[in-house]
């Protein structure tokens, strides 16, 4: 429930039911990068960016970070890239000063995929 309710922008898709399919949070601020999540330090995330990418087109005003990604349900696991475009022209729509959105992972991530 935390996460619902302290994201910066929470969405959630139904099906024709009303069931829940799927749900994604997002943050200003990505997670996971240590020592830098507190009230102090969430754009601290746009120097790194800006020297890891060469990007300043991006930064805190204008980019939120996917934090949290769940889909099911009905939904297949085959057609669960459906409701996460929804949940994308969700955001776009609902925050059009948002020009980017991001998702920090491990290098490990690789191996999921």
């Amino acid at each position: 429930m935390k996460l619902i309710e302290s994201a910066y922008l929470a969405i959630s898709v139904l099906d024709r039911e009303g069931n829940v399919v799927a749900f994604a949070a997002f943050e200003d601020y990505p997670q996971g990068m240590r020592g830098m999540i507190d009230d102090k330090h969430f754009n601290l995330w746009e120097h790194w960016f800006h020297k890891a990418l060469s990007s300043t087109d991006l930064n805190a005003l204008n980019t939120l970070w996917l934090s949290y990604f769940v889909a099911g349900g009905s939904i297949s696991y085959k057609d669960q890239h459906h409701p996460f475009k929804k949940i994308l022209q969700t955001v776009y729509s609902s925050t059009p000063e948002v020009i980017g959105i991001l998702f920090l992972s491990s290098k490990c991530i690789q191996d999921c995929f």
